[in-house]
């Protein structure tokens, strides 16, 4: 009979398996991954980043010629505004950022244009806007981020009407997700919009706007009317819509 001593020395000798953690996945699939849950082909990506042929993107995403190594930061920076803000979830810089070598933002890059992200959907309003700090876009194009579940309003036409939708929590509107129902500003007379929330473009450069949140008041000669943030900062730019109803989205 084995004495006790003899089993510990046993059972210190035993082998214990531990599982193999996966191997880690590569960048070339990291960012095929991103692509393909953007919505946007890479042949039209290529397009737009000024290549010839598809081959010019697809080629990093083939694992005879980038291997495991990381995609360089140069094309990851030049496919930001095409990428960044597309995908349900929408795809974030972070994401973006780790399948480079680079770990923090860079600055060139911490205020990226976003891009049209999902598909419309016939008869409900659509998201025209987003409010996120450093989500630009060119003024005057028309971009969609999908539909949201919200009735068209009798009192204005419904191609006057859409929906802006808050990317983060802003205090005393609602968290991140909340919906903005908007009527675009020429269907109310000037001195009506006193008071009232107005989602406001603000200029940051040529025929570049970023979407915010404002309120209207009036000037000092009590004549004109101006849009200030919630600190009464005096915006310059111009109002993209009139809020009309705000919504906190349920999923």
């Amino acid at each position: 009979m084995a004495t006790s001593a003899a089993l510990r020395t046993r059972k210190s000798h035993e082998v214990v398996s531990v599982p193999t953690p996966p191997p880690p996945i590569p960048p070339r699939l990291k960012l095929k991954a991103l692509i393909e849950r953007s919505g946007t082909s890479a042949s039209r990506l290529a397009k737009l980043l000024g290549y010839s042929h598809a081959s010019g993107l697809s080629n990093y995403l083939q694992e005879r010629v980038q291997g495991d190594r990381p995609i360089p930061y140069d094309l990851v920076r030049r496919l930001m505004p095409h990428l960044r803000g597309a995908g349900n979830p929408p795809i974030t810089v972070e994401e973006l950022l780790a399948v480079t070598d680079v770990r923090d933002v860079p600055k060139p890059i911490e205020r990226a244009f976003v891009a049209a992200v999902v598909t419309d959907e016939d008869g409900l309003l659509q998201v025209r806007y987003r409010i996120e700090p450093g989500v630009l876009m060119r003024s005057g194009v028309n971009r969609s981020f999908g539909a949201a579940r919200i009735g068209v309003s009798k009192e204005f036409p419904s191609g006057a009407q859409f929906v802006t939708v808050l990317g983060e929590e802003i205090s005393g509107v609602g968290p991140a997700g909340t919906q903005l129902h908007c009527v675009s500003p020429e269907h109310f007379a000037q001195n009506s919009l006193v008071n009232k929330r107005v989602v406001f473009g603000v200029s940051v450069g040529p025929d570049v706007i970023e979407p915010v949140l404002g309120t209207v008041r009036k000037g000092l000669d009590s004549e004109t009317t101006v849009v200030v943030n919630d600190a009464g900062e005096v915006l310059q730019g111009r109002i993209l819509g009139v809020v009309i109803g705000m919504y906190l989205r349920v999923a």
